[in-house]
């Protein structure tokens, strides 16, 4: 019977795993499990690719019902028609000129952690760089005031820390329940005072959006919100301390990019591509499906395996050596299809900047960390920490 998902021993480097499923068992069921798993390239953009036939929505898996939450459903897990519908909605809201104007409040937070770090020899990536310039960014752009922030660090450690809850899906809705309704009265209470006083953030921009006289619901916003605020810090925290890992374990493309600071948008790429900070995704078949000549029967769940994807032999060459240089094809770490991620301009800007200010400001980078620890989540990927030192 095989496993379709790393073990907790596999999951600093669950990539071996992915390699010899890709190899042998591309497309497997997991009888312990009830659900199926994809790890090519072409079969998990398939998957991600046709909403007709892989739904998004939980609700429609062929089990007994799940629970109501006070944060389902989300986004994450809408299907079409609706899904269509909030997507352009918080389009409207959240702009690439609302996400690019957060770069100078970017740049200060870096060069205020990078002092610090610069005073003491060295520093924590994770806990002293990544999640609290991630969590700033994101609260700022929300309208979250700076006296709420301990609130969102703690919510974000309960996301790191739901190793059975979420099982397959990165989102929100899998949270502990009470989490979720601390977090939906939060949101509750900020919505209702940007109706009351309107403010240049992202909550106030969604409360005007507008499609065909349709706007988002109260429970929408509450949940978008949530969303939002998980997308845009925890999986960002991975990019940037996967980053610096990679990096640090390459000395030869670490020296490239601090002589080049241009090549950082690449370094992320290839961080997106070499260690994604989301493994993979789970989509429910909505009818008996053939993929890879196997027969998947409607109601099933199917884990679609972005990380293995990215590091599939037949589409990158020499998969396994990270290479800031690298231009072949496309990268699955923000999905592909009606669920790319709507997040992924301010993800790649935060680690262009962060990557840039870290080579620039702390000369003489070295990995301090002796043994590395993995999250302990079965579907997000990054560290637990990351010490390094500077001179």
């Amino acid at each position: 019977m095989p496993s379709i998902m790393p073990i907790p021993r596999q999951r600093l480097n669950p990539f071996p795993f992915f390699a010899a499923m890709r190899q042998k068992q591309p497309i497997a069921y997991d009888e312990l499990l009830k659900a199926w798993a994809v790890f090519r390239y072409a079969d998990v953009k398939t998957v991600l690719h046709d909403p007709a036939a892989f739904g998004s929505d939980p609700r429609r898996l062929d089990r007994p019902a799940r629970a109501a939450t006070p944060l389902r459903p989300s986004l994450v897990s809408t299907d079409p028609p609706r899904h269509w519908a909030l997507r352009s909605l918080v389009l409207q809201a959240f702009t690439p000129a609302m996400v690019a104007r957060q770069e100078p409040a970017i740049a200060e937070s870096l060069n205020g952690l990078l002092d610090t770090a610069r005073e003491a020899g060295g520093m924590e990536v994770i806990g002293d760089l990544a999640k609290p310039l991630t969590q700033r960014v994101i609260a700022s752009m929300m309208g979250v005031p700076v006296s709420d922030l301990p609130l969102i660090r703690r919510w974000s450690d309960a996301v790191y820390q739901a190793e059975g809850a979420l099982q397959f899906a990165a989102d929100v809705t899998e949270m502990p329940v009470a989490v979720q309704a601390e977090m939906a009265d939060y949101f509750r209470d900020l919505i209702a005072a940007r109706r009351r006083h309107p403010q240049a953030d992202l909550i106030s921009a969604l409360l005007t959006a507008e499609v065909g006289g349709e706007q988002l619901t109260e429970p929408e916003l509450v949940s978008f919100c949530a969303v939002l605020l998980f997308a845009g810090h925890v999986t960002t925290v991975n990019l940037i301390g996967n980053a610096l890992w990679s990096l640090l374990e390459n000395p030869g493309q670490l020296a490239r990019l601090r002589d080049q600071p241009d090549l950082a948008a690449a370094a992320v790429e290839e961080t997106l591509r070499y260690r994604p900070g989301v493994l993979g995704v789970a989509r429910v078949t909505l009818r008996d499906v053939e993929l890879g000549g196997r027969t998947i029967p409607a109601g099933e769940q199917i884990v679609a395996w972005t990380a293995s994807a990215n590091r599939d032999e037949t589409v990158f060459a020499e998969p396994d050596r990270f290479d800031i240089d690298r231009t072949a094809a496309a990268h699955l770490a923000f999905g592909h299809g009606i669920h790319f991620c709507m997040g992924n301009g301010l993800a790649r800007l935060e680690g262009r900047l962060a990557l840039q200010a870290v080579l620039a400001r702390l000369p003489d980078l070295q990995l301090a960390e002796k043994t590395l620890q993995p999250m302990d989540n079965p579907v997000l990927y990054g560290l637990q920490q990351l010490s390094v030192t500077c001179r």
